[in-house]
């Protein structure tokens, strides 16, 4: 009897916590799908409405919501959620909502100063999370960083400030906060997160603005880890250039990765498997370790390259008809994910003067990020890497960042976005 006591006690102890850290998991995976949901939301209104979060000129209101449209004229969130958001259902105003108890109306307790959800407007959507924001969001651009000034001041970003219930109407119905129960709209005051106890929360303070939605607070931002405060290099971009930055990170990752394994597997120098200007070779080594869905020696006659330009529009010969596209020679892979890389391999070990050529890095990727899809255009989802002794880094590194948007154009192609630069530079 004893000893089924003791069990009793301990799993009094133990099994509340199990699930509040499972709770606290959940939630936070819930927020990353959600926001996730918000910025393909954008991507969708930019391509098929020529609009975004920072497009919106005008306030929604709470009797028309429902029915706003853009392709109907209204320039509102309720028209671009409406047009954009499958499965969601308009719900009504914050506070006069059914809540989760019988003759209760749906709240939350919140602890952020400066954020007040009183007449917000709220959506469900298809997972059963809920977005708010403001019936006055209009005109949320933001062109520098994303500091406590501009989320407080009604002129830029104040009236563009939402949240998402990633619970729904169902409890707990508090804000994610800081481990000392804080949390605030200065998004870079470190923050360590509360994973068990009474302070786990479902409701996270947003941002919209331009394609993005993003955490307002700093309880917010911590779900992500350090460094994940988006660069302000990338708030200018539009939603194509961002998504196509965003995964050249992930694929420089899995290329250094590549790099680094081929490099142990070779006495720390892979390149010596390869002639000089092999590029066959190049592209046979890397793709044994990737996720390959098509090979191309001829990328454009067999399929792996559409017709794509420098950013001013020219091609290699200078024009804006020449269907060669952009190094168009240079055999291709396609991974499972639509990514498409072309390789152009210099010198054997390395070697950096080879015939008439002088300072050569080992070789060079040709990135496409979204494949035959997307403007295939250099800078915006088609970026340049090359193989260094030192490993993977930006084509042109040794320069540094340059923003100069000629730095895409014909034979320059040292059009590196600035968060890559930093990202890979960084590393």
């Amino acid at each position: 009897m004893i000893t089924i006591g003791i069990v009793g006690v301990v799993a009094a102890i133990t099994i509340p916590t199990l699930i509040q850290n499972s709770n606290s998991k959940k939630f936070s995976t819930q927020f990353k799908k959600s926001l996730s949901t918000l910025n393909q939301a954008a991507i969708s209104a930019q391509a098929q409405y020529d609009m975004d979060y920072g497009m919106i000129t005008s306030e929604s209101t709470p009797s028309t919501c429902a029915t706003d449209s853009l392709s109907g004229g209204q320039s509102t969130m309720c028209a671009l959620l409406n047009n954009t958001l499958a499965g969601k259902t308009y719900m009504g105003v914050y506070g006069e909502v059914a809540g989760s108890m019988i003759l209760t109306k749906y709240k939350f307790t919140k602890k952020t100063d400066g954020f007040d959800p009183a007449n917000f407007l709220i959506y469900s959507m298809a997972d059963g999370s809920i977005v708010g924001f403001n019936p006055s969001m209009k005109n949320c651009s933001l062109s520098g960083e994303l500091t406590k000034s501009v989320l407080t001041d009604s002129n830029k970003l104040a009236n563009c400030i939402g949240f998402i219930d990633v619970n729904g109407v169902s409890l707990p119905n508090k804000e994610v906060t800081c481990a000392d129960g804080t949390s605030s709209l200065d998004v870079y005051t470190p923050c360590t997160l509360k994973t068990t106890g009474s302070k786990i929360g479902d409701v996270y303070p947003i941002v919209f603005h331009n394609g993005t939605a993003e955490p307002a607070t700093n309880a917010g931002f911590a779900q992500f880890g350090a460094g994940s405060i988006e660069d302000p290099l990338l708030r200018n971009l539009d939603p194509e250039t961002k998504q196509s930055v965003l995964k050249m990170k992930d694929i420089y990752d899995k290329l250094s990765e590549v790099n680094d394994a081929l490099n142990a597997d070779n006495n720390g120098n892979w390149t010596t498997k390869c002639a000089n200007f092999d590029d066959a070779c190049f592209m046979n080594i890397f793709a044994d370790k990737l996720n390959v869905q098509k090979t191309c020696n001829n990328p454009v006659s067999q399929g792996c390259q559409s017709i794509s330009h420098f950013a001013d529009g020219s091609t290699i010969s200078g024009t804006t008809s020449d269907a060669t596209n952009i190094n168009h020679a240079w055999p291709t892979i396609v991974l499972d994910d639509g990514t498409s890389i072309k390789f152009r391999f210099h010198g054997n070990g390395c070697e950096k003067n080879v015939s008439n050529y002088t300072n050569l890095p080992c070789g060079w990727f040709q990135i496409d990020t979204n494949g035959l899809d997307g403007s295939n255009t250099a800078g915006k989802d088609i970026f340049f890497l090359e193989i260094t002794p030192d490993g993977v880094k930006n084509r042109g590194y040794t320069k540094g960042y340059d923003d100069d948007p000629n730095m895409c154009n014909k034979f320059q192609l040292y059009c590196h976005n600035g968060y890559l630069y930093q990202y890979i530079n960084n590393k």
